[in-house]
């Protein structure tokens, strides 16, 4: 594994986009797994107002606490119902229409789209005892503010998006999007039905330097680009678990819009997948927060999960297990040599020195431009061919 010392692509935080084909399940699960780090010593918040409560979480599977908050749960007498998701536009509609979530993720490329659409409430940092902990970078982020400066969401993991690929069957990563374009690619990697990734990526594959920002004529180059890309993948992941699935089955090869935990999961199964980059979306990162959806039932208790969620000890578990950031700045001597691949230092200081930028086109855009609509119209023409 390299240590990163600055982000050379962003491939997708979104990384980031799970679909809600959102497998919900019961997911209590005991202690088993749970990486046991050094004792801390805890801070104080009443967590009484979770007993025996069961908690419905929204997003990104392995950012919902299951193994690392089972012991938490187990005394509190609590369960955790999760449905695995990251297709943001599905979850914003399951939680406008009314279905009761008391977690999500939040994730910095839709934050502010999430905001807007009033799917996630504000949250009382004043309650959080872990809040001042977290580091500044993250912290004081705009992302997960609204323009009143309200918090809507409180970080929890943070990195960057590599492809992922079998270690065996490909001895030389592609670096370039256009790579997969090849008949030499064909059925061999997997990617997520959503078009913010594979747009991003092919329009600045194309030189398209305003992307998010996109032209007409250009939107429609790069649908004729992803029409290939799609044509020449097996299949839509439905999650990291899905496509890390699938290269140890061998039914594939690479998947577009990696994470780096997917790595230590086919370890645990013997088999060896790598990590690079794409030389398209040079800059940034990403940071997943958690945030309180408009129709939690128990968002006092949800309160309650986050705060110990962002604790030092649960922080150097997930950053572990996860191999992503740790948001708390106590937790970094707690994660495992193999993890602790990241330079703190760029989100240490009240301006990060790393850029998360989003995929999407903004709320609002100038005329002459792209909305997000239109994307999604694009992409529904490319999967028709």
């Amino acid at each position: 594994m390299r240590r990163l010392k600055s982000f050379a692509s962003i491939a997708g935080a979104l990384a980031l986009t799970l679909s809600l084909a959102a497998c919900s399940s019961n997911q209590d699960s005991g202690a088993a797994g749970e990486t046991a780090p050094a004792e801390v010593a805890a801070q104080e918040m009443d967590t009484s107002v979770c007993k025996g409560l069961t908690l419905n979480f929204i997003g990104i599977a392995g950012e919902e606490g299951d193994k690392e908050l089972a012991s938490f749960r187990s005394d509190l007498e609590m369960k955790l119902q999760v449905s695995n998701n990251a297709d943001w536009g599905q979850l914003i509609g399951a939680i406008k229409v009314g279905q009761e979530f008391d977690l999500s993720t939040l994730p910095n490329a839709e934050a502010q789209r999430m905001i807007a659409t009033g799917v996630v409430q504000e949250i009382d940092t004043s309650k959080l005892t872990n809040w001042n902990d977290v580091v500044q970078g993250l912290r004081n982020s705009s992302i997960i503010r609204n323009a009143d400066g309200k918090v809507f969401g409180v970080p929890i993991a943070w990195g960057d998006g590599p492809i992922v690929y079998s270690t065996k069957r490909v001895p030389t990563p592609p670096t370039s999007i256009t790579e997969l374009l090849t008949p030499a690619w064909k059925g061999r990697f997997t990617m997520f039905d959503d078009p913010a990734l594979p747009f991003y990526m092919l329009a600045q594959s194309l030189g398209f330097t305003k992307v998010p920002l996109l032209t007409f004529d250009e939107l429609n180059q790069v649908k004729a680009k992803a029409k290939t890309l799609v044509k020449n993948a097996s299949a839509f992941q439905t999650s990291y678990q899905d496509a890390t699935d699938r290269m140890v089955a061998g039914d594939v090869d690479l998947t577009i819009g990696g994470w780096e935990a997917m790595t230590a999961w086919a370890g645990k199964k013997e088999v060896e997948l790598g990590y690079s980059f794409l030389k398209e979306g040079k800059g940034g990162g990403w940071f997943d927060s958690i945030a309180i959806p408009s129709t939690a039932k128990h968002p006092e208790c949800a309160l309650a999960y986050i705060n110990e969620m962002i604790s030092p000890k649960t922080q150097g578990v997930v950053a572990t297990n996860l191999m992503s950031g740790a948001t708390n700045a106590k937790a970094v001597p707690l994660i495992s040599a193999e993890a602790n691949i990241y330079d703190y230092k760029l989100v240490e200081s009240e301006t990060p020195g790393i850029e998360f930028v989003s995929f999407t086109p903004p709320n609002s855009v100038p005329d002459g431009y792209a909305t997000m609509d239109d994307w999604r119209k694009a992409w529904a023409q490319v999967k028709v061919g």
